[in-house]
């Protein structure tokens, strides 16, 4: 007897189907899976032999008696079958079989509803139900999962795989290989067309790092024997990366105040967001300095910049002294090293220092001071009986003595030049050193040669070495000119030299000065094209017509000098008057800048001088098989270089050369290096001479005759040689065409700056300048690119820009603005560099890492952090060693790298702690690396 579930209030025999007193049926069936109450079939069609899949459907009996259960046959595919018979009984559960015979199976996918018909053993009354169950026939499934991505160093607890399925399936676990995924949450899991998600948990491996590798899955689906296998991409990206550039310090007088742009860019490979911007001075006491700051929530893209202005105000009553604000960012990079930066102002009421500005070039130099008690620039004439402030960076080594300090007596400039052009002295004896500058840093080494045979009187010297001696004797004559000792100076140098070629030349300054003796401040730095352009901007720009009426314009400056290229692109804005003229000149930024160090007139030379070589030899050869042979012939070279340049400004008729106007207007330069490389060689030559050989040249069709000069020309095949006009040209133009290409990069990166689409196209002034840039054939070949949209026109004000002592006389200009920033504000990169940097410490058998930086003042940049594994250190001396290397190319070629220096900690903690390196310049452009072990930063120091 049981009650009535239902109303609990009469007894029900056991088989009755009814209850008497309320009506309810108490015949149950539960069917699993419920209510689904479908099957799904997956069907293998290339399978051989054809298979029969088949699933099991539970029938649960939960009435109060036995239960028959039959079925209607369905579709003739189909088969259904009770392996336990057809009787249930009560609270009991049988197994009906569902099978496909795929040998009648029509189609792939098919869908059919059979019957199952249940009813009571016991019952007489012929009581039944009817349970419906749809068969879905389908072929295996197709599961693919998205790329999934991580950005590195942020927090991650779980996420999601992006999953797409043709049908909807039922997943009821999963691995991954390696196994760095958990799936997150109860199995199984319904999974539909429509994208759906596999919620999951990064689960690495203590010590294991994250990086992009491919993964693969192992997916069982329900209905499925075998799992479902498949790979997807586990991306490792760089996360949203502040990185601020131009935060220099704030100089100001009391009672001014000075602003400047911070530009924030995004170095990762997600969105950058930046909430706030907060500055608050670091002594909380101080308030006779004020910051401002205007700044907007900011959405950075990856690889874009923004702008933001930044200033300081110092009231009439502040202090001398340094005043020191902490800036901190809101933003989305998870870096707190990112978002913190330090902001130091300067208070100076110091009077105007005295500076003297040196300009060290490849083939000359020149140097500049301030007229007595003025700001006026002047030249200084360092050589006796002169009115050129040029003076050759050239050097002749006279003798040596080994009791005497200096050792050798030496002597540059003019004097130089004529010793060294004697026929005794362009022997094998290699005493007159030219163009060294350019051999810099490069470990190069010159023998000097005092006598014919034997080691005694023979002496190496590094570049180094003789680059001192040059300077000392400059700073001599700098001295005896202004009849005082000059304590400041700023010294130029190629834009494209990278910081450790620059720090070469100040360090070979400062032991120059300390040889004399000398005492001198710390020198500073100016590029050398910038220094040309502030010289045009400041001194001819006002004065140029063509520049009135525009209240900003942009100027390339293209200084083609001896030994280096120097360019840079400045964007200038000028007050004007009433009439359209200049005012003033308010602000000058600096917006692009490349070089070339090694493209300059003595590149040409030497390219002349190895055509000579092969002719006189009779052979090809490569110039460094005879580097020494072909320096012994850089004089002809440059005297053929010289002539082929002043011809074209010799009257022609007809294409032809008016010999007799020609001998008339030949200019003194083209008279000495005729006479030079005539046959015979005489110090002059006459007009019957030089007549003689104008005919032989148009003879020779535009070919000049050169003789050889140097003392061991016995040794040469040929006594005489032809080389021609075309051929100079090509040089110049193969080389100047390269140099283009580089021009059209500089205004595609300028573009990219400044967040155009394309290169930028409007320069208002294209402006050659140095020595070597008066030939005719660069500025017919650079006037080609002046043609292009991008550039309007080329100019050379009056001739007098392509003099040297244009550039000692900006670096002037600049170091007002060092000092007391007068006159316009000068903003962007004043250091101009370009170059990528590469850090890779070594130490045994650990991970390397490599960070590629763009140089600039100040500069502070962290890499990723490293882990040094075990035995990654050497157990006696616990050292890490890193390598800053420098990239010597726009391209930012990172296999065109040299070595900067090679640093070294002593490490102390423990080897298995993580490492995180970053490099900082100072306002010296000294690179200083630090490490950070656990929380403190430490210096790292040269290794010796």
């Amino acid at each position: 007897m049981r009650y009535c579930e239902n109303c609990s209030r009469w007894e029900l025999i056991q088989g009755d189907v009814y209850c008497s007193w309320c009506g309810d049926n108490t015949f149950h069936l539960e069917v699993d899976p419920d209510p689904i109450r479908s099957i799904r079939l997956y069907l293998d069609t290339n399978a051989q032999p054809p298979v029969q899949p088949a699933r099991s459907l539970f029938v649960t009996n939960s009435s109060f008696g036995p239960v028959t259960l039959t079925f209607k046959r369905p579709a003739p595919w189909l088969s259904v079958s009770l392996p336990g018979g057809p009787r249930i009984e009560s609270g009991k559960r049988a197994e009906v079989l569902i099978s496909v015979d795929s040998l009648k199976l029509d189609v792939p996918i098919n869908e059919d509803e059979f019957m199952l018909i249940a009813s009571p053993a016991n019952s007489e009354k012929g009581i039944t139900r009817e349970i419906k169950v749809t068969v879905e026939v389908s072929p295996i499934p197709q599961v693919t999962i998205r790329p999934f991505t991580v950005f590195a160093g942020r927090a991650l607890d779980s996420s999601e795989l992006i999953v797409d399925a043709e049908y909807p399936i039922i997943v009821t676990a999963a691995r991954f290989d390696p196994p760095c995924f958990v799936l997150v949450g109860d199995a199984p899991r319904e999974m539909g067309v429509d994208q759906q998600t596999l919620p999951v948990r990064l689960a690495l491996p203590q010590n294991r790092k994250l990086v992009s590798q491919s993964v693969s899955f192992e997916l069982d689906v329900e209905g499925l024997d075998k799992a479902l296998a498949g790979q997807f991409d586990l991306l490792v990206k760089k996360p949203a990366t502040l990185v601020i550039e131009g935060l220099e310090d704030i100089e100001l007088l009391p009672g001014t105040e000075e602003e400047l742009f911070l530009t924030l860019s995004n170095a990762g490979q997600e969105v950058l967001s930046v909430e706030t911007i907060e500055i608050a001075p670091l002594d909380e006491h101080q308030d006779s300095v004020v910051p401002t700051l205007r700044s907007k929530r900011l959405a950075i893209e990856p690889e874009k910049r923004e702008r933001v202005r930044l200033g300081a105000a110092a009231d009439p009553q502040a202090k001398s002294g340094e005043y020191y604000f902490a800036i901190q960012f809101q933003s989305s990079d998870p870096d707190p090293g990112h978002n913190k930066r330090l902001l130091t102002v300067k208070v100076t009421d110091k009077e105007y220092p005295y500076f003297v500005s040196l300009d060290f070039g490849t083939t000359n130099s020149a140097v500049a001071c301030f007229l007595e008690g003025t700001k006026t620039p002047k030249n200084l004439f360092l050589e006796k009986r002169t009115t050129d402030p040029k003076i050759y960076s050239n050097i002749f080594f006279k003798g040596y003595s080994d009791d005497k300090n200096p050792r050798f007596a030496v002597c540059i400039g003019k004097e130089a030049k004529m010793l060294g052009a004697m026929p005794e002295n362009r022997s094998a004896l290699r005493r007159f050193i030219k163009a060294i500058k350019t051999r810099a840093g490069k470990n190069h080494t010159e023998e000097i040669r005092f006598t014919e045979g034997g080691p005694e009187g023979r002496f190496k010297l590094e570049a180094e070495e003789i680059i001192k001696f040059i300077l000392a004797e400059l700073l001599k004559l700098t001295q005896g000119a202004l009849k005082k000792k000059p304590a400041k100076f700023i010294l130029s140098v190629p834009t494209r030299f990278t910081l450790r070629r620059k720090e070469i030349l100040r360090e070979a300054f400062i032991k120059a000065a300390e040889s004399i003796p000398l005492s001198i401040n710390k020198p500073k730095i100016i590029d050398e094209s910038l220094a040309a352009g502030l010289f045009y901007i400041l001194v001819r720009g006002p004065r140029d017509d063509v520049l009135k009426k525009k209240e900003s314009y942009t100027l390339m400056i293209l200084d083609f000098g001896g030994g280096t290229t120097d360019i840079t692109v400045f964007r200038v804005r000028q007050r004007l008057k009433p009439d359209g003229s200049v005012e003033d000149i308010d602000r000058i930024e600096i917006i692009g800048a490349w070089g070339d160090a090694t493209l300059g007139g003595e590149e040409i030379t030497r390219d002349i001088a190895q055509i000579l070589l092969e002719r006189f030899l009779g052979k090809s050869i490569k110039r460094e098989e005879q580097s020494l042979e072909i320096s012994r012939l850089e004089d002809e070279a440059e005297a053929v270089k010289l002539v082929v340049s002043e011809l074209p400004r010799l009257k022609q008729s007809d294409g032809e050369l008016d010999i007799e106007s020609a001998i008339r207007e030949a200019s003194p330069i083209l008279r000495e290096n005729v006479a030079y490389i005539s046959e015979p060689r005489t110090r002059s030559i006459s007009d019957d001479e030089l007549r003689i050989y104008l005919e032989n040249y148009l003879k020779n069709d535009r070919q000049l005759a050169v003789r050889s000069n140097d003392f061991d020309a016995k040794s040469f095949e040929i006594q005489s040689v032809l080389i021609g006009e075309k051929e100079v040209i090509e040089i110049y133009e193969r080389r100047l065409n390269e140099l283009k290409s580089e021009l059209y990069l500089l205004l595609e990166r300028i573009g990219r700056k400044e967040g155009l689409a394309e290169p930028l196209k409007k320069v208002d002034v294209f402006l050659l300048a140095g020595q070597s840039s008066q030939f005719p054939t660069v500025e017919r070949v650079l006037k080609d690119l002046a043609q292009n949209e991008n550039v309007d026109y080329v100019k050379d004000p009056e001739g007098k820009l392509a003099l040297k002592e244009c550039v000692s006389l900006g670096a002037l200009h600049y170091s007002l603005y060092l000092d007391q920033q007068s006159g316009p504000k000068i903003t962007g990169d004043k250091k101009i560099w370009t170059r990528l940097g590469r850090l890779v410490p070594r130490f045994g058998t650990g991970t390397e890492f490599e960070e590629l930086v763009e140089w600039g003042a100040p500069y502070s940049s962290k890499a990723d952090t490293f882990l040094l594994g075990q035995g990654s250190i050497n157990e006696t001396r616990q050292v890490l060693e890193l390598e800053v290397r420098e990239n010597l190319r726009f391209s930012n070629d990172p296999d065109n790298t040299e070595v900067y220096g090679t640093f070294e900690l002593p490490l102390t903690e423990d080897p298995l702690e993580q490492y995180s390196c970053e490099l900082r310049i100072d306002e010296d452009g000294k690179i200083k690396p630090f490490c950070r072990i656990g929380r403190r930063w430490r210096e790292m120091t040269p290794k010796q």
